[in-house]
């Protein structure tokens, strides 16, 4: 059954989860229900997140973007003007998987979006490994770290729990050592090199400190793409 956020000051108060504030449309509809979303209906729709949630104060917020998200990086970069904002690519590590993240690198680096790194999830098995890797020598963007495809990661999502483990543990240390790279005041050094009429910055890009990270998610993805 859809579960309703609370309304606090006028404005909805996030669920929490684990000590995580957390606001999404699929915690307000029945899961049965169909919910087609045009292009100006998601951007109303994600501005109604930040303008109707009491969400305070934070250091950071992340933006889960479904796969192959396009108009709605833009509306983004629109709506936070001013704010630094970072993304977070993940993909799954077959080809067909890779081109389309291509695609949205390219995307985000049009409205100068700075890009973290790349993480590579259900890698292993059926779906192979090492696309993550691969995408990031062709990119330029730095390659954080892989994301194995384990009955036991699987079951603990499903069940909304947390499970140790040293490959998330791998891929956060990666992710806050740039935040404090930043934050520090440390000079991050990355190759710069011309490709297809843009530049493109490797680990200079993983030293930005977003604001709001942008986490292009390929889970339920088709084509494993994100």
């Amino acid at each position: 059954n859809a579960q309703e956020m609370d309304l606090g000051e006028n404005k909805l108060i996030p669920r929490q989860s684990h000590g995580v504030d957390v606001a999404s449309i699929g915690v307000m509809i029945d899961p049965d229900d169909p919910l087609p979303l045009g292009d100006s209906a998601k951007t109303n729709l994600m501005r109604q997140m930040f303008d109707s949630v009491q969400w305070g104060r934070r250091d950071y917020m992340i933006i889960d973007f479904p796969p192959g998200s396009g108009n709605e990086i833009t509306a983004l970069r629109d709506m936070v003007d001013g704010i630094r904002i970072s993304a977070l690519i993940v993909t799954q590590p077959q080809d067909v998987a890779l081109a389309s993240v291509r695609r949205t690198i390219a995307l985000i680096r049009n409205h100068s979006i700075p890009i973290i790194g790349i993480v590579e999830n259900m890698s292993g098995g059926a779906f192979g490994s090492g696309g993550g890797e691969k995408l990031a020598a062709i990119t330029g963007v730095k390659y954080i770290g892989a994301v194995p495809l384990e009955k036991e990661i699987r079951e603990a999502a499903d069940a909304g729990a947390l499970i140790p483990s040293k490959h998330f543990d791998r891929i956060a240390t990666r992710i806050q050592s740039s935040f404090n790279r930043r934050s520090t005041g440390g000079n991050t050094k990355g190759s710069h090199r011309r490709d297809q009429g843009h530049t493109e910055q490797g680990d200079q890009l993983a030293g930005d400190d977003p604001g709001v990270p942008v986490h292009q998610g390929p889970d339920d993805a088709p084509d494993g793409s994100g």
